[in-house]
């Protein structure tokens, strides 16, 4: 499954910056994320994903932008297929 290109949901800590009363407080929530990315890495411990892979001439292989998400908050994660893929670019 590396380098797959896959959106993993998951759970991240919220942050409250304004004044709340106590009944208040206690309805935050944690964040329900969802970030698209190439699946570097995934074992118990955690999640990578890149934001793109960048080639080199010489057939190596550089991951530009990480994200490491403990195993414990993934809640899914979803595998793109490549025939979903829909060309954007206009033919010239």
């Amino acid at each position: 499954m590396e380098d797959e290109l896959v959106q993993v949901t998951w759970e991240d800590a919220g942050f409250e910056n304004s004044c709340q009363l106590p009944e208040d407080a206690k309805k935050l929530t944690p964040l329900v994320r969802h970030n698209v990315g190439y699946l570097v890495k995934k074992d118990d411990h955690e999640t990578i994903l890149a934001f793109g892979i960048i080639n080199d001439n010489e057939g190596g292989t550089t991951y530009d932008g990480l994200l490491v998400i403990p195993a414990k908050m993934v809640l899914r994660i979803n595998k793109y297929n490549k025939p979903d893929y829909v060309e954007l670019t206009p033919k010239i």
